[in-house]
């Protein structure tokens, strides 16, 4: 019998305690989990690791926001699905989805049981 690799999810959050909590959630439901505190370790990661399933992404982070590195992740792999987070009030994820951002997006704080769905329902091929 042959074992399939676990969907692997980078995760793109500029806060170590929410990073952790994010991976913590996602291994613990089977998925492989890859993190990245900023864009260019995201640009990284995603370069070096040609199977990434999803990216969840802060959507506001120091330097390159989460929209920039998006596009960038996008241009090198049109077809990842892209799973935006963020601390922001609804009027600035309804701007930042009139501006041309995908409309997967997860407000913060968020359970357990919010992400897993959200992740399923945005990427159900990737169930764990």
């Amino acid at each position: 019998m042959s074992a399939q690799a676990a969907p692997t999810i980078l995760v793109v959050e500029d806060e170590p305690i929410l990073r952790r909590f994010v991976r913590l959630v996602l291994t613990q439901a089977g998925y492989t989990v890859l993190e990245a505190g900023n864009g260019a370790q995201a640009l990284k990661h995603f370069r070096a690791q040609g199977g990434v399933d999803l990216v969840i992404m802060d959507l506001v982070m120091p330097g390159s926001g989460g929209l920039d590195i998006a596009n960038e992740l996008l241009t090198i792999r049109p077809e990842v699905k892209i799973l935006y987070t963020t601390g922001y009030s609804n009027s600035v994820m309804s701007q930042c989805i009139a501006t041309g951002a995908p409309a997967a997006m997860l407000p913060k704080p968020f359970s357990p049981d919010d992400l897993l769905a959200r992740v399923k329902e945005l990427a159900p091929w990737i169930a764990a």
